[in-house]
């Protein structure tokens, strides 16, 4: 009697105290966020933006077929089609510069497409607008940052041009996902 409440004790100081009453506890998060280092080569330029740019395809296409909107299906069909042509661009620089480039999606995009897969309806739609709000507004502020530092004057116009269709895109964004927050009151 004695192990097994002393092991029951254990079991409550390893998994915490809210664990006994059946609350979930919380996510652990950094206490320290920690910046990427900013690529310091055309190289490492490329390979980013070509990651952030097949990862936007994926999701973008996934919108297409998933959102339940006809809004945000054909802001998804745009994005897809703009980061369709950035990434076409920037292979092109990357092979001009006898760059080889791996394809495929990051760990981050991965995680991302598997989250949203799940979801259907207005909930989809919501994530959907929600990660290109997130991601875009990121990867302007990268794009931006990149494409002064870049050697290549094709890098930069590629990221300058990618940069203000992210914009449009974002700004649409912005407009379905607050004329639907308008519409729930």
């Amino acid at each position: 009697m004695r192990t097994t409440l002393l092991s029951a004790l254990a079991l409550c100081l390893l998994v915490g105290p809210g664990a006994w009453a059946g609350e979930k506890q919380a996510e652990k998060k950094p206490l320290v966020q920690v910046r990427e280092r900013e690529p310091a080569t055309d190289t490492e330029v490329l390979t980013r933006a070509l990651g952030r740019e097949m990862g936007e395809i994926n999701i973008a296409d996934l919108a297409v077929k998933k959102a339940s909107s006809e809004e945000v299906r054909k802001l998804a069909r745009k994005i897809s089609e703009d980061h369709g042509k950035a990434k076409d661009q920037l292979m092109e620089e990357a092979k001009n510069l006898k760059i080889g480039v791996v394809g495929g999606l990051d760990k981050e995009h991965r995680a991302k497409v598997a989250k949203l897969a799940v979801l259907t309806g207005k909930d989809f739609d919501d994530a959907f607008l929600d990660h290109v709000i997130e991601s875009h507004t990121a990867c302007c502020d990268s794009y931006d940052r990149w494409q002064k530092g870049a050697k290549s004057d094709g890098i930069g116009k590629t990221l300058r041009t990618a940069r203000d269709n992210m914009k449009e895109h974002l700004a649409t964004a912005k407009r379905l996902r607050g004329t639907e927050k308008k519409t729930e009151r």
